[in-house]
């Protein structure tokens, strides 16, 4: 399952964002999106938190630095299919796009990588409207300002939805991934 498109996310740029459940950071390291020891200091970050764990997170932090161990634990909250690793794929192609945001004046050309980024993801109904205007002019891309306009928006609806989850982190968004 891996990706074109390889995002790199420290554990703060997440946390400021969504708790990632142990399927979703299972799915964020099947796509090579976030290391083993990336996935530890987020379950840590969960746990000082006081945010409940699921039997993989907890087995992670007493697993010590046994790369194979961790591989293995890791291995064991596999998202699923369907619905399970459908909600997992939102939660990282939401961070994969918010990571663009945040970089993208750094990006010779943060657009097309947007769109890249949403290709690779199945154009999920949910960003249709991010780059194409609505269906009734289907297939007109917009200009820059007005993807800008509809990118933060979303990333702005997102990480209220997101921070609203169960097991809410009291952190503020970092402006860097």
């Amino acid at each position: 399952m891996s990706r074109e498109i390889i995002i790199r996310l420290s554990p703060e740029f997440i946390l400021a964002r969504v708790v990632p459940t142990a399927a979703e950071l299972a799915y964020g390291y099947e796509i090579g999106w976030l290391s083993a020891r990336e996935i530890v200091a987020i379950v840590q970050a969960k746990s000082d938190s006081a945010v409940p764990l699921d039997a993989m997170e907890e087995a992670l932090l007493t697993a010590g630095d046994d790369p194979y161990e961790r591989d293995r634990l890791i291995g064991t909250a596999d998202a699923g299919e369907g619905k399970a690793e459908e909600q997992a794929s939102r939660v990282w192609l939401f961070l994969g796009i918010s990571a663009l945001w945040a970089k993208r004046s750094e990006l010779a050309d943060a657009l097309e990588m947007l769109y890249q980024l949403i290709s690779e993801f199945g154009y999920p109904e949910e960003v249709e409207n991010l780059l194409y205007v609505p269906r009734s002019i289907a297939g007109l891309l917009l200009d820059q300002p007005d993807v800008e306009i509809r990118w933060q928006d979303y990333i702005q609806r997102k990480t209220e939805e997101y921070m609203s989850r169960p097991g809410l982190l009291a952190s503020r968004p970092s402006s860097r991934p």
